[in-house]
């Protein structure tokens, strides 16, 4: 009894996520402004308004965090990096 109404949830999952309809677009955007350093990874983005920060650890930061912010310019697709805020 258990076998059949997982198998049945399983189904009505499938179906009802064939008419699922992506939300998201994708844009390419011009970088500007200061460049970046090679990254390792990048562990936190937050998003307020139009500026996009992101803290980051760099190749031979030997895990020290970076904090930068970006201002967002969706008329002309840029993306406009500024200058290092801090580090942890």
């Amino acid at each position: 009894m258990k076998t059949l109404i997982f198998l049945m949830l399983l189904l009505m999952s499938v179906g009802c996520s064939a008419n699922a309809q992506p939300t998201s677009s994708v844009q390419t955007l011009e970088l500007t402004g200061d460049s970046l350093p090679t990254l390792r990874h990048i562990t936190d983005m937050k998003i307020s308004g139009d500026t996009l920060y992101f803290v980051y650890e760099t190749e031979d930061g030997f895990g020290q965090r970076f904090l930068r912010s970006a201002v967002i310019d969706y008329e002309n697709a840029k993306l406009s990096i500024r200058p290092e805020i801090g580090k942890r």
